[in-house]
């Protein structure tokens, strides 16, 4: 009975230490599954961040985006009225030399015209004496025929 006895209180020890192990290991598992809810609960939270700071970086990268177009479009509207300044600047050269040439073509132009007038003048003065002529000539016929009539 002392062999039963003591197989008894060997499994009695055994399952006493068992037990103790057992209740370790439920503690460490409640400790886990504590720890991972804290882990999740963490995840969580840190999600949150990182979406907020994803948010504010987009608002940041959006807002530089937006500066960044804005200094664009005033280069780019300086670029523009530089170009209208230079195009206004050589819109009068032109202006200033096409009215130095219609000038210069005024002035042969005229020349042109006093030249003309002076021909059409010239060609009447010698028109005038060719009809002078003429009639002189016809006088003289007319009195030629006088008097060849009168000696008839």
């Amino acid at each position: 009975m002392e062999e039963i006895i003591s197989e008894i209180r060997k499994i009695y020890d055994e399952n006493h230490i068992f037990k103790e192990k057992l209740q370790k290991y439920e503690f460490n598992f409640k400790e886990l599954i504590n720890k991972n809810e804290e882990l999740k609960n963490k995840n969580s939270e840190l999600q949150i961040k990182v979406k907020d700071l994803e948010e504010k970086n987009n608002s940041k990268s959006s807002k530089l985006i937006w500066e960044n177009t804005q200094n664009i479009i005033k280069e780019k509207d300086n670029e523009i009225d530089k170009l209208k300044k230079d195009i206004l600047y050589y819109e009068r050269q032109v202006l200033i030399k096409s009215k130095e040439i219609i000038k210069e073509e005024n002035v042969e132009v005229k020349k042109e015209v006093n030249r003309q007038e002076n021909i059409i003048t010239e060609k009447k003065a010698k028109k005038s004496k060719k009809t002078k002529n003429i009639i002189v000539a016809q006088n003289d016929i007319d009195d030629l025929e006088k008097d060849l009539l009168s000696i008839n």
